[in-house]
């Protein structure tokens, strides 16, 4: 999990995994990682990082649906107090022919 800034100042969450599959990327806003259980203990990047291993073999839809699964699992709660949202981009090797 890495931090980027965005075009207009703001944190952005960056994961990137790459297999003999291909790419995928995903773009996650930083207020993730200030999600918090019901014991109020932050998701923090050592969280997050957890949950999207557990992921990586999980692909497209289901990968993001499965984030948000686990998310709020974590929370103890399915109602986010700030809206979660995620770029995926899925890039897939371009395998020789002949």
């Amino acid at each position: 999990v890495e931090d980027a800034e965005n075009e207009d100042g703001g944190k952005k969450r960056e994961q990137k995994i790459s297999d003999k599959i291909g790419v995928q990327h995903l773009e996650l806003p930083d207020l993730i990682g200030f999600l918090a259980n019901p014991d109020e203990a932050l998701l923090d990047d050592a969280g997050l990082a957890r949950i999207l291993t557990e992921l990586r073999q999980t692909k497209g839809l289901a990968c993001l649906e499965s984030m948000i699964w686990k998310l709020a699992e974590f929370a103890g709660d399915d109602q986010f107090a700030d809206d979660v949202s995620a770029v995926l981009l899925e890039i897939k090797p371009i395998l020789p022919t002949g």
